[in-house]
C-alpha cells in the first residue's frame, strides 16, 4: 500500500482520538515515510515495515484510554 492509502486507513482507525492527537500521529507517520523515501525505500516497503494501520490504530487507542484513566485516578 502506498503512503496515501496507509495514512487514510490509519486516520480512520484513530477517529475516536482528539483532532490534535490525530494530527500529531499522522504527522509522525508522514515523517516515517519521508525518512524512508530519503533512505531509498519505496512507499510500499515502508508501509509493510510499519504493519497494519488498523492494528497501529487499535494500539494507539488503547494507550490513549489507559492514559485517560490514569489521569482520572491521579486527580
Amino acid at each position: 500500500m502506498n503512503q496515501g492509502q496507509f495514512l487514510s486507513r490509519l486516520g480512520k482507525a484513530i477517529l475516536t482520538l482528539t483532532p490534535a492527537e490525530r494530527d500529531d500521529i499522522l504527522y509522525d507517520y508522514e515523517e516515517y515515510f519521508s525518512i524512508g523515501i530519503a533512505d531509498g525505500k519505496t512507499e510500499e516497503e515502508i508501509s509493510a515495515s510499519l504493519g497494519s494501520p488498523e492494528q497501529i490504530g487499535k494500539e494507539l487507542r488503547a494507550v490513549h484510554y489507559v492514559d485517560a484513566v490514569q489521569d482520572t485516578v491521579q486527580r
